[in-house]
């Protein structure tokens, strides 16, 4: 007979025994993919992980995790058996000192506890009996080879600190413990009858055999059905803590570039319904959409760019799942250039954001960028050049790409030339579908580069219609203008005819109205209303009061020198110093 002691050290000296170089975090999965029922194997993508990217010198891959007994580690009860009271004997013996390592959690796993009871039984019975039941020995089989498939997935579940998965299995712990009650009542009824059983009842307890078999063969089914559910389950959620732990550490290595979801997510909220939809249905977005290319919007200041921007972008991403769909993967990224962003606006930062959103969409996410991180160990930022390079991989491997890139005009002057260097770049771009969306005021720079460019122009009488959607939006919804809810036809014309399709003209002009107390102060006011920005602006200044100019002045001040963007906390701050006597702050 086989040393036991010796075959149990080695079915169970995995447990703690680290992986050779893990792809990625999530070879965790518990229970193993290979996990198999009395000796059938689960089929799955035993694959490595294509987001791996690990070199032998990167401290920041995914440890070294512990392996535990699957079907598969440990001997399969009925794989090797010939029937012989010793294989028996053996094979219940090893389950029952696996069963046993786990007595431990007898009190939260119920199954364990009547498990070591009944192998218990059975091996002091068999041990003593001089006979073989085939029937007998196949139930035991049965029983055995789960047990020990259930052991080897808690004992994996606990080596990779995933013992609160097991609440998932409880259905199917709670019918097994049943099983084995069922069936220790059972065999020790028949163990019980010795000899008398060959003349007395033989066909019944083959019956009940034969009921406890297919039983069994029905919760092993279950049983594994389930454990690939959960492994699934498990897998996604460890690849998607593995990403966001790389993308983490890849954003504070590229020094935290803007954030442009919350960037998208502020701009959106300025959209009011119905609006862009005239763009959004329209013959030139649905070709560009459709088709590979480039497209230009062009417009005055205030005329509603970004938010255009921003509704294209959102459109893009609810697509993504039809496009999904219909066998048409696509990714999106975007920019937001904006002046007050400062160390945050030039290409170069544009350029790494862009990158690092496509490398989140790639099919093996983040691990080109991360092997350039590996290359310097995180100790050297990626030039221009690395950017490009790893661009144009990523292109080719996402296929149908969407770039867009909203205010060119507010990138710095002395990056214009190479923002349309990297444009021109885009654009001639061959390898895969590329969609290219950008926006800017009219520069001379630009329309020198883009001749060739499909271009819509954001003029007045293409965005009346969605200024008149925002001015009747913020009729109803501002407080201070529903005071005047029975003139909104007059303000709402008024306005419109002022603002020459601007909406910021437009927002400027509500929030001038909204100061009006009586009827005739709205009267004067509609009559007065100024046609641009400067007149406005100039309303806005002329009603300061003498009193307060020194603040006023202070706050121009700071926002027109300021090193950087200050929200309004910091502003308020910064005009409380009085600086008229210098002996106090010297």
């Amino acid at each position: 007979m086989p040393n036991r002691p010796s075959r149990l050290k080695n079915a169970v000296a995995g447990i703690f025994r680290p992986r050779p170089s893990p792809q990625s975090a999530s070879e965790a999965v518990i229970p193993s993919a290979a996990t198999s029922i009395y000796g059938a194997p689960v089929q799955a993508d035993n694959t490595a992980d294509p987001r791996s990217t690990t070199s032998p010198g990167d401290t920041t891959s995914s440890p070294p995790v512990a392996t535990a007994p699957s079907a598969r580690d440990l001997p399969v009860a009925g794989a090797n058996s010939t029937g012989t009271k010793d294989s028996v004997i053996d094979n219940l013996a090893l389950a029952l000192d696996v069963t046993e390592k786990l007595a431990s959690f007898a009190q939260t796993i119920p199954f364990i506890a009547p498990a070591a009871g009944f192998l218990s039984q059975i091996l002091k019975t068999y041990k003593e009996v001089k006979d073989a039941s085939d029937k007998r020995d196949a139930l035991l089989d049965r029983v055995t080879s789960i047990t020990q498939d259930l052991c080897g997935t808690i004992l994996r579940m606990e080596a990779t600190n995933h013992l609160d998965m097991i609440g998932r299995l409880k259905p199917d712990i709670e019918t097994y413990t049943r099983l084995l009650e069922e069936a220790s009542k059972f065999v020790a009824q028949y163990d019980g009858l010795g000899g008398i059983r060959s003349g007395i009842g033989r066909n019944q307890f083959g019956d009940k055999f034969n009921e406890f078999q297919q039983e069994l063969d029905v919760f092993g089914a279950r049983f594994r059905a389930n454990l690939a559910m959960q492994q699934s389950t498990i897998k996604e959620t460890l690849d998607k803590v593995h990403d966001m732990t790389v993308e983490k550490k890849l954003e504070e290595w590229l020094r935290s570039p803007p954030d442009m979801r919350q960037k998208q997510h502020e701009t959106q909220k300025l959209r009011k319904e119905g609006t862009c939809r005239w763009f959004l249905e329209g013959s030139a977005f649905i070709e560009w959409q459709d088709n590979a290319g480039s497209l230009w919007i062009q417009g005055a200041s205030g005329t509603g760019k970004s938010v255009l921007s921003s509704s294209v972008i959102q459109k893009l991403i609810d697509d993504q799942q039809l496009f999904a769909d219909l066998g048409k993967a696509s990714a999106v990224a975007f920019f937001y250039f904006d002046f007050k962003a400062k160390d945050g606006n030039t290409v170069e930062t544009a350029l790494r954001r862009i990158v690092l959103q496509l490398s989140a969409q790639s099919p093996h996410p983040f691990r080109a960028l991360d092997k350039q991180y590996n290359l310097s160990k995180g100790q050297a930022l990626p030039n221009y050049q690395d950017l490009q390079r790893i661009l144009k991989e990523l292109l080719e491997q996402l296929g149908r790409v969407y770039i867009i890139l909203d205010a060119l005009d507010e990138c710095p002057d002395t990056e214009l030339a190479q923002l349309i260097t990297l444009l021109t770049m885009l654009r001639e771009w061959t390898g895969s579908p590329l969609h290219l969306f950008f926006t800017s005021q009219t520069r001379a720079s630009f329309t020198d580069a883009f001749t060739d460019i499909p271009c819509v122009f954001l003029e007045s009488d293409v965005t009346q219609p969605d200024v008149e959607l925002f001015i009747a939006s913020e009729l109803r919804e501002n407080l201070k203008m529903k005071t005047w809810a029975s003139r909104a036809d007059e303000i709402i014309h008024r306005v419109l005819h002022k603002s020459s399709g601007m909406f910021r003209l437009a927002a400027c002009l509500l929030l001038e109205l909204s100061r009006c107390k009586r009827q005739n102060e709205l009267n004067k006011m509609l009559e007065n209303l100024p046609g641009d920005l400067f007149g406005i602006h100039d309303r806005f200044l002329e009603i300061v009061r003498p009193e307060d100019l020194v603040y006023v002045t202070g706050v121009l001040r700071w926002l027109i020198f300021s090193a950087q963007h200050l929200d309004l906390a910091e502003v308020a701050d910064a005009v409380a110093f009085d600086f008229s006597d210098p002996t106090r702050y010297t």
